[in-house]
C-alpha cells in the first residue's frame, strides 16, 4: 500500500519518537507548525551514577523531522529554518528515506551548523535584500546525502548521532552557534562604500594611492556586506571628520643603503616596498619604498621623491638617530643609493644632484652628525647604555659633552691658555690633568684628560688632549681628580667646568 506524503510524515515522525524514547531521550512534541521544529529533545549530559543528581546537567535540541519515499531534498519553509538557525540551541533536520508503504530504509541527520548554518542566513539576507519579507511563503532545501550524515536505523545509531554532532557542554555549543551567527558570510571583509573623491593633481592622487596622504570623501554612502550581498550599513556617518589611509599592496622587502660625498660609513635601512593598487600615471608607475621615519617614491623614469614623516618629534636611541641623521647628510648632497630587493635583486642609483630639503636643522646636520658619532664612540669608552631613547632637542644640552668629544679628536680645537707670567718660567709645566663632571642624556658622568701644555708667542697653551678616564659619576669630583692625578703622576689639576663658560658647542 503506497502512503500518501502526509502519512510518511506521520510515519517518519512516529519511527523518531520510538527511536528516541528507546535510546532514554526524550523527544516532546511541538504544536503543529507553531514554532519551525516538530520536536524538542532533551538529554542528560551526565549519565555516569557516580554524579551527584545535584549536579547533572540538561540539554535540548531543536529537530524538524522530514520524510520522503523519492529520491528528494529535504524541504521546509525558510520561516522555519530561520527558527532552527536562530536558535543558540543544537537545531536538526531529520530526514528518512522511506518505501512506499512507510517502512524507513535509511537516516540522515543535518545538523544546522556551519555551511548549512551559512545558507540558512545567506537565504535570509537575500530575502531581506529583494524585499521578500514573508518567509512562510518562500522554502530551502538541503540535500541529505551532501548536508547530513548517515546513522544507523537504532536507538544507538540515533543516540550516537545526536552525541557526536551535540557534544557534551551546552554552554561551549551555544557559544560557538552565536559566533558563527554573527560572523559566517563576512570572511572576506564586511564593508564596502562609494565615495566622491576631489584630487588636485597627479601627484596628490599618487600620494593618496600611496598611502602618503589621507583620502577625504566629501561624500560618501557605505554599506554592510555579507555573504556578498550589500546592504545600506545602518550608520552612514563613519568617515565623517576622518582622515582614511590606503595600503598599497607590499610585494617586496628592501635594504636600503645611500652613501654621501666622502661617507666612508653609508646609513643603512630595512623597509618594505609597495606599489598602488590603481596607477596613478600612464605608463609610469610608482614604487614605494616605505620605512617608519621616511619614505622614497620611485617612478620608471627613475625619478626619486624623498620625504621623512615628522622624524625630530619622536624619541630614539642614539644608533638611531645617528642612522637618521647620516641619511639626512648624506641626501643634502649627491649621493649612491642601493637598493637590495628580497626578491628583485639589487639596483644602484647614482644621484646626480641633491634632494631639497625644507625641514628643521638642515644646514646644522653634518657637524650634528660628528658631534654624534663622537659621543658614540665616548659612550662606549665609558661603557654607558646607548640604547636608551632620547629627544632630538636633548642634543642641544649637550654643551660639556660636545667638549668632551672635541677633546677626544686627535687635532682638537679645544685649549686652554694661561696669562703670561702665570707661571716662573723656570717652573712652567709641561702637562695637567684636566676634569670634568657633567651630564648628558640622563647619564652623569666624571671626564678626565691630559693636556699637554707648549709656549706660543710667549703665551702657555694646551696643545693637545689626551682622553684619560670618562666613567658613571661618583660622589666627589675633587676626590676623583686626586685619584687620576696620582695614578698617573700629574700634580697640575684644573677644573675645566668651572672655566668653561656654559655657551652652546652646538647649534643652538
Amino acid at each position: 500500500m503506497n502512503l500518501t506524503s502526509e502519512q510518511l510524515g506521520e510515519e517518519g515522525e512516529g519511527v523518531f519518537a520510538s527511536l528516541c524514547n528507546k535510546a532514554g531521550l526524550t523527544a516532546n512534541k511541538s504544536s503543529k507548525d507553531a514554532f519551525g521544529w516538530d520536536y524538542v529533545v532533551e538529554r542528560m549530559n551526565d549519565e555516569d551514577p557516580a554524579v551527584p543528581l545535584d549536579r547533572r546537567s540538561k540539554s535540548t535540541a531543536r529537530v524538524q523531522v522530514k520524510c520522503s519515499a523519492a529520491r528528494g531534498s529535504a524541504v521546509l519553509s525558510l520561516s522555519a529554518a530561520e527558527r532552527l538557525a536562530k536558535d543558540p540551541n543544537p537545531s536538526f533536520i531529520v530526514f528518512f528515506r522511506m518505501k512506499d508503504d512507510g517502512t524507513p530504509v535509511r537516516g540522515h541527520l543535518i545538523h544546522i551548523i556551519g555551511d548549512n548554518l551559512a545558507r540558512v542566513l545567506k537565504r535570509l539576507r537575500t530575502a531581506h535584500a529583494l524585499k521578500k519579507r514573508d518567509l512562510n511563503k518562500q522554502s530551502i532545501s538541503f540535500d541529505p546525502a551532501r548536508d547530513g550524515k548517515v546513522f544507523e536505523l537504532s536507538p544507538q545509531g540515533l543516540k550516537s548521532a545526536f552525541d557526536t554532532a551535540w557534544g557534551q557542554d551546552p554552554s561551549a555549543y551555544a557559544q560557538h552557534k552565536l559566533m558563527e551567527q554573527a560572523n559566517l558570510g563576512y570572511e572576506e571583509g564586511g564593508f564596502a562604500a562609494e565615495a566622491f573623491v576631489r584630487f588636485e593633481n597627479e601627484d596628490h592622487l599618487s600620494r593618496v594611492l600611496m598611502g602618503i596622504e589621507p583620502l577625504r570623501p566629501e561624500r560618501y554612502r557605505t554599506y554592510d556586506v555579507r555573504f556578498g550581498i550589500a546592504l545600506p550599513h545602518p550608520t552612514n556617518d563613519i568617515f565623517d571628520n576622518a582622515d582614511i589611509y590606503l595600503s598599497p599592496r607590499r610585494i617586496d622587502t628592501c635594504r636600503l643603503t645611500v652613501r654621501g660625498k666622502g661617507m666612508i660609513t653609508p646609513a643603512v635601512f630595512d623597509t618594505e616596498v609597495s606599489f598602488p593598487w590603481i596607477e596613478a600615471g600612464l605608463g609610469n608607475p610608482t614604487m614605494l619604498i616605505k620605512h617608519a621615519d621616511f619614505h622614497l617614491r620611485m617612478t620608471n623614469e627613475a625619478e626619486i621623491n624623498f620625504e621623512t614623516t615628522d622624524i625630530f618629534r619622536n624619541e630614539r636611541s642614539l644608533d638611531e638617530w645617528i642612522g637618521l641623521i647620516t641619511l639626512l647628510t648624506a641626501l643634502r648632497e649627491p649621493a649612491r643609493i642601493v637598493l637590495e630587493f628580497g626578491r628583485m635583486g639589487v639596483f644602484d642609483f647614482p644621484m646626480t644632484g641633491s634632494f631639497p630639503f625644507t625641514g628643521p636643522y638642515d644646514a646644522e646636520l653634518p657637524k650634528i652628525l660628528e658631534f654624534l658619532r663622537g659621543w658614540r664612540a665616548m659612550a662606549q669608552m665609558a661603557g654607558i647604555d646607548r640604547s636608551k631613547p632620547f629627544k632630538f632637542d636633548e642634543i642641544w644640552d649637550g654643551h660639556f659633552a660636545a667638549l668632551a668629544v672635541e677633546m677626544n679628536k686627535p687635532v682638537s680645537s679645544a685649549k686652554l691658555e694661561w696669562a703670561p707670567g702665570s707661571f716662573d718660567p723656570h717652573e712652567a709645566p709641561v702637562e695637567c690633568l684636566t676634569y670634568l663632571h657633567f651630564s648628558f642624556l640622563g647619564h652623569d658622568l666624571f671626564l678626565s684628560a691630559r693636556a699637554s701644555i707648549d709656549e706660543d708667542e710667549g703665551q702657555l697653551v694646551s696643545s693637545r688632549f689626551s682622553i684619560l678616564d670618562l666613567r658613571q659619576a661618583g660622589t666627589d669630583i675633587e676626590a676623583y681628580a686626586e685619584e687620576i692625578g696620582r695614578e698617573h703622576d700629574i700634580d697640575l689639576r684644573i677644573d675645566i667646568g668651572n672655566l668653561m663658560r656654559q655657551q652652546p658647542m652646538l647649534p643652538p
